[in-house]
């Protein structure tokens, strides 16, 4: 009886062990087969990025080539996949294939918050308020390139309208202060459409300048730019903001000493608020994106496996001069999101 009570607690403790190593075993290889797939995870992710930044690069590449030709117009769009990496098998089975995505866009021309009521952005009350304008600094123009939104357009989307331009009288930082407004002076702000691909005495293909302390406001109204969308036509708005003297007289639409070399007031460090409002013809608004106008998009969107980066390099149309590069991060499937 003694000698099967033995039996039994032997089996009894064998059977324990067992299952005990078996659950040490197993989670010891889901562990490691966790890790595993973390690892993995990992190579995918840091080869999405490298695959985005060199398609950054060739973005890069691209636009300097056409910048260099005046053929800017002529690379915007959806450029199409490009793969970066060896997708055969036999040569390393554990390299996934690595492609990105590249795309290159203007940004909106749009510019400057509102409220916006069925896609109808409201004029702007308090310009001054940062948060609802941007800075357009006396005597600096800005370029903004309206091509994409008159003739590059993508399939299905309306042309640009009209464009609606508001701005304040000149501003000046105060040390320590909120901006001030200049005295005696007000913004003669100009604005012209200008096609690039014309030659130089034809390139005028409409303009303004506002000679009044009591203007506010440029409308381009679909007669401008209905010249934009000619065939061939590369269109481009230039704002130019200006100082001129509310005392000064001046005779009929002569502007009353327009900063510049004449000007008793310098015109560095002083600036106008504007914001823009673009329409198309269907009646919606070109809502902003919250970047400057004239501000190029290169869009990278590096693939590795199932993981998936987007980088973003902006650069101002005006000067060509690189501003960043802005990390959308990365997803890398179902069970793995901002590793």
């Amino acid at each position: 009886m003694k000698s099967v009570k033995l039996k039994s607690s032997a089996i009894l403790l064998a059977l324990a062990l067992g299952v005990m190593f078996s659950g040490l075993v197993i989670g010891i290889s889901v562990a490691m087969s966790q890790y595993s797939k973390i690892s993995a995870q990992a190579r995918e992710g840091k080869l999405a990025y490298r695959a985005a930044l060199s398609g950054i690069e060739d973005g890069l590449l691209r636009y300097k080539y056409a910048r260099a030709l005046n053929l800017e117009d002529s690379i915007f769009g959806e450029l199409g996949e490009f793969n970066i990496a060896n997708q055969s098998p036999l040569i390393n089975p554990t390299q996934p294939s690595a492609r990105y995505k590249l795309a290159i866009k203007m940004d909106s021309v749009s510019v400057g918050k509102g409220v916006v009521v069925n896609n109808i952005l409201s004029d702007i009350d308090d310009l001054s308020d940062p948060d609802n304008a941007a800075k357009g600094f006396i005597d600096q123009t800005t370029d903004i390139n309206l091509t994409y939104l008159t003739a590059n357009l993508p399939s299905g989307d309306s042309p640009l309208d009209i464009i609606t331009i508001f701005f304040t009288p000149p501003y000046q930082e105060v040390t320590g202060n909120d901006p001030q407004q200049i005295s005696g002076y007000f913004t003669a702000l100009n604005a012209r459409l200008i096609n690039v691909s014309a030659s130089a005495e034809e390139q005028l293909v409409w303009e303004k300048t506002i000679v009044s302390p009591t203007d506010n406001k440029i409308l381009i109204s679909e007669v401008g730019i209905d010249k934009c969308k000619l065939a061939g036509a590369n269109c481009h708005l230039r704002l130019k903001p200006q100082l001129a003297s509310t005392t000064i007289p001046f005779n009929g639409n002569v502007a009353r000493r327009i900063s510049g070399s004449g000007n008793t007031l310098p015109a560095s460090n002083k600036f106008t608020f504007y914001a823009i409002r673009a329409m198309r013809e269907d009646g919606s608004t070109i809502l902003p994106t919250g970047n400057e106008p004239g501000t190029i998009t290169i869009s990278s969107i590096g693939i590795a496996g199932q993981a998936v980066r987007k980088l973003d390099a902006h650069i101002n149309a005006g000067n060509g001069n690189y501003l960043g590069l802005f990390d959308y991060g990365i997803y890398c499937g179902s069970e793995c999101i901002g590793l």
